[in-house]
C-alpha cells in the first residue's frame, strides 16, 4: 500500500509537469504586440506609431497609449518563431481612419484577407476598434511572416498563439522531450510496484 501511494504521488507530479509544459504553448509569439515599445520587433515601411493617450493628437488606442497607424499606403511585418506543422490562432484589433480604407493580411504563404478594410468606416477623429480572429492557421516553416498592408487603417494588440502541436511524424519540441524524460520516474515506480505486488503474492 505504501508503494502504491508513492506511485500515485510520482504519477501526479509527472502529469502536473506535462500539463504545465502544455500551457506554455499559449504564449504570445508576437513581440511588442501593442506597439508600446515603438517600432521594436516590427519591420515597417512607414514609421508611424500613433500616441492615443492623454494630451495626444491622435484618437484613442485600443489598449495602452500607442498603436500603429497607416494613414498612407504602407505595411508592417514581423517574423514569428513557429513550428512547422503546428496550428495557430491570430487575433488583432483594427480600426479605419476614414472611409475607403483597405487592408491585406497574410500569415506565411496564406493570404487571409484582401480588400476593403473589414473594420467599417471611420471619420479620422475617433476610432471604432474591431477584433479579428483567424483560427486553424498551419505554419509551413519554423519562421512565419505576419504581414499587414493597407491604407487608412490603425492596428493594435496582436496575438499569435499555438493551439495544436505539429503532427506526430514531426520531430518533437525540446520541451516535449523534457516531458518524456520527467515522466520516466512514473514508469519506473509503476514497474517497482508491479514487482513488489508479485513477490507478496
Amino acid at each position: 500500500m505504501r508503494e502504491f501511494r508513492k506511485f500515485l504521488l510520482i504519477a501526479g507530479f509527472g502529469l502536473l509537469v506535462c500539463a504545465t509544459g502544455a500551457s506554455a504553448d499559449s504564449v504570445n509569439l508576437v513581440q511588442n504586440p501593442g506597439f508600446e515599445g515603438g517600432y521594436t520587433a516590427w519591420n515597417m515601411s512607414v514609421l508611424d506609431i500613433a500616441y492615443g493617450g492623454p494630451g495626444g493628437d491622435w484618437p484613442q488606442a485600443h489598449s495602452g497609449y500607442d498603436y500603429d497607424a497607416l494613414p498612407s499606403s504602407g505595411y508592417i511585418e514581423q517574423s514569428l518563431p513557429t513550428l512547422t506543422g503546428a496550428t495557430y490562432e491570430l487575433t488583432f484589433w483594427e480600426a479605419d481612419e476614414y472611409n475607403g480604407s483597405n487592408m491585406t493580411l497574410s500569415f506565411g504563404s496564406d493570404q487571409l484577407y484582401t480588400g476593403s478594410s473589414p473594420g467599417g468606416g471611420g471619420n479620422g477623429s475617433t476610432l471604432n476598434w474591431h477584433e479579428f480572429t483567424y483560427s486553424d492557421l498551419v505554419a509551413d516553416s519554423d519562421a512565419t511572416e505576419l504581414k499587414i498592408a493597407g491604407v487608412g487603417i490603425a492596428l493594435d494588440d496582436f496575438s499569435v498563439v499555438e493551439t495544436a502541436p505539429p503532427p506526430a511524424n514531426v520531430a518533437p519540441e525540446p520541451a516535449s522531450s523534457l516531458h518524456i524524460v520527467l515522466f520516466l520516474p512514473v514508469v519506473a515506480a509503476l514497474e517497482r510496484f508491479r514487482k513488489s505486488s508479485f513477490c507478496r503474492n
